[in-house]
């Protein structure tokens, strides 16, 4: 089956972001349910919980058991009600396809997850909405080749009808029992043309969710003074931090950084002293963390990260020649939320 075609009898899927908890996350209720473009799952420091409660409620029918012991750090103050977004999937294959298209890596159909704090979706957001421009451009011009109204018009057919007026009503199932969904405008090669209706709306839903959803996390903290106090979590440090930021490296991580051995960058600083570096507060951020593509969350609903690690450098003199010098800083897997200027470094 190619790349681009649609498995028969396949759910329609419903251009708009679904909100879940845990439950929702992880199961589908009912064939009868469409299929959203777009799922996030919403939760907060009582994520441990639901997660224990869902294995408990599997183990019942015999279900995935997914290891996850109650006694988890997980399960921690489940009294607050904070809640935000932890998770991201992709299920619309159309959006997929675009996906693959912007980012140069095969995602095939199958509907794939990211995790917070959304690095893959941040670096490549102006990008979707340049190829949101090119679709936009693309689909006018069949607009205005096959018609006026906006509505493309087949060979032989009459205006397309709505998408949600192609969404089954409850109980228009097929002999399977699934929801009954009209197949994608293919071409000859049955190969989904970019430019469907339904892949614009798509991408169109995926944009304004970035946009209205994510980038302000990342803004929040990317895009205040130097005086002011916040609070972040660990799940969300990545946000902080900048590639070329200067960063300041409390007493507490130089003692750990001068335990090991201090990195030339492959510049000639051969006798690079750790009492020197153990005085140099301030160093550069060399470049920022973006997961491979392929990297997919544990079922369980936990990081995969026990630390955050950011490579900064400075310059160094070792009598003779300057050079820059490297140090791997880690940040230690921390509960709840931590003020910034508490973090073993920061930026300046």
């Amino acid at each position: 089956m190619g790349a681009g075609s649609e498995e028969p009898n396949s759910p329609t899927t419903v251009p708009e972001v679904k909100e879940c908890d845990w439950a929702h996350f992880v199961n589908r209720f009912s064939p009868r349910e469409p299929i959203y473009a777009i799922e996030i799952l919403v939760a907060g420091l009582k994520l441990g919980m639901e997660v224990a409660d869902e294995e408990r409620k599997r183990e019942h029918y015999d279900g995935f058991r997914l290891g996850f012991s109650p006694g988890n750090q997980w399960v921690h103050k489940i009294e607050a009600n904070d809640t935000w977004i932890q998770r991201v999937r992709i299920q619309s294959k159309a959006l997929l396809r675009i996906f693959s298209k912007v980012t140069g890596y095969e995602w095939g159909t199958n509907p794939h997850t990211f995790v917070r704090p959304f690095q893959y979706l941040i670096r490549y957001h102006e990008r979707f909405k340049e190829e949101l421009r090119r679709m936009d451009s693309e689909m006018s011009l069949t607009q205005e080749t096959h018609g006026s109204d906006g509505a493309v018009v087949a060979a032989g057919q009459s205006k397309a009808e709505p998408r949600e007026a192609r969404i089954p009503p409850a109980g228009t199932l097929d002999s399977d029992g699934e929801a009954q969904s009209p197949p994608a405008p293919a071409d000859k090669d049955g190969q989904v043309h970019e430019t469907d209706p339904t892949a614009l709306e798509d991408v169109r839903c995926y944009i304004k969710f970035v946009e209205e959803r994510i980038l302000p996390e990342l803004k929040r903290y990317r895009e205040v003074s130097n005086s002011t106090r916040l609070k972040i979590r660990f799940d969300d440090l990545w946000y902080l931090f900048r590639s070329g930021d200067l960063i300041f490296v409390t007493k507490k991580a130089l003692a750990k950084a001068t335990e090991g051995r201090i990195q030339p960058l492959g510049v000639p600083v051969e006798n690079t002293s750790h009492e020197t570096s153990m005085y140099q507060k301030i160093w550069r951020l060399n470049g920022d963390l973006v997961p491979n593509a392929d990297l997919s969350p544990s079922v369980e609903g936990k990081s995969w990260a026990n630390n955050f690690a950011a490579c900064c450098y400075y310059l160094d003199y070792d009598g003779s020649s300057y050079g820059a010098v490297q140090w791997l800083f880690n940040i230690q897997y921390f509960e709840g939320e931590k003020d910034i200027r508490e973090l073993d470094f920061y930026p300046l």
